[in-house]
């Protein structure tokens, strides 16, 4: 596994020798503007922990809402949802001394921040990690834990294995694509996938080659996708189409100045109903666990 910490010095070494330099330059082309209606925030890892904002994803400024939360000694928040039948959103909070995963409910009118639960696999929170969660248009909630793929009961926590994802590098981004209903991913190496909640499968879309570690994806209700990423204290807000997503993907016209996990998008419009499937539960007996530290800004 490839922690955050070695990917920026990787990604760094990789421009240097020329092997992957395929991400759009900020300011070449035009940046993408959210659909009328919708609506970008994102919750801080850098400065201080728990901060809401709201974002502008086309000039990449951030607006606070509210102050810091720093729920329960998190250091970062990842996996940013939102249930658009209750009109809530939710996070996951990476807690640094226990390595647990706090499912928090975040208030986008005032920033409040308050822990729900904690992600539970076989009676136990886990410190499997990376940690990343998402909600469905029918409100069912999903999360990727150290690669494998359960549905999430937000309320107690406790998370029923699906499957696993497969072999690819580690997922830090899951979301939904309100446009169409499908369930996304992305490694933190770039590789875009489509998600099968029945199964947990992931499905190869493309190689977004990016030249930055990949920390968060989110659609707009038009089912453009878009990413925060960064290479040490260089940040980004990227955004693509689906129909091509290396080809279409460009950056916002200035450097994103926040690092996070948890950028959120949230649709002017109710998001199209999931395609039908059968669930298949599979049993499990231990927790993954690949590595339970929990990443820390160091730009």
């Amino acid at each position: 596994m490839i922690r955050r910490s070695v990917l920026s010095v990787v990604a760094v070494l990789m421009m240097v020798l020329g092997i992957v330099v395929v991400s759009t330059s900020a300011g070449a082309t035009t940046a993408r503007s959210l659909p009328a209606g919708d609506a970008m925030y994102a919750v801080s890892c850098n400065g201080p922990g728990g901060q809401l904002s709201s974002v502008d994803p086309a000039s990449a400024a951030f607006t606070a809402i509210g102050v810091p939360q720093n729920i329960d000694s998190s250091g970062c928040a990842y996996g940013m949802a939102y249930n658009f039948g209750l009109g809530k959103s939710y996070l996951l909070a990476g807690n640094l001394s226990s390595g647990e995963w706090p499912i928090v409910e975040v208030n986008l009118a005032n920033g409040n921040e308050t822990e729900i639960s904690r992600i539970t696999i076989n009676g136990s929170p886990t410190t499997g990690y990376p940690a990343v969660m998402t909600i469905d248009a029918s409100g069912s909630a999903f999360a990727i834990v150290a690669n494998n793929f359960y549905a999430l009961d937000i309320a107690t926590g406790i998370a029923t294995l699906r499957g696993p994802v497969g072999n690819f590098a580690d997922i830090y981004a899951l979301a939904l694509n309100p446009n169409d209903g499908r369930l996304y991913a992305v490694s933190e190496s770039g590789q875009l996938l489509s998600i099968d909640p029945s199964s947990g499968a992931g499905t190869s879309i493309a190689n977004l080659q990016l030249a930055r570690g990949v920390f968060s994806l989110q659609f707009d209700s038009d089912g453009h996708g878009w990413l925060n990423t960064g290479v040490n204290a260089s940040f980004a807000i990227s955004s693509f189409d689906l129909a091509d997503p290396q080809g279409t993907l460009v950056e916002s016209s200035a450097d994103a100045t926040l690092y996070s996990g948890a950028y959120l998008v949230v649709p002017g419009v109710a998001p199209t109903p999931p395609p039908t499937t059968s669930t298949t539960v599979v049993t499990t007996t231990t927790a993954s666990a690949s590595d339970p530290v929990v990443p820390v800004f160091t730009g």
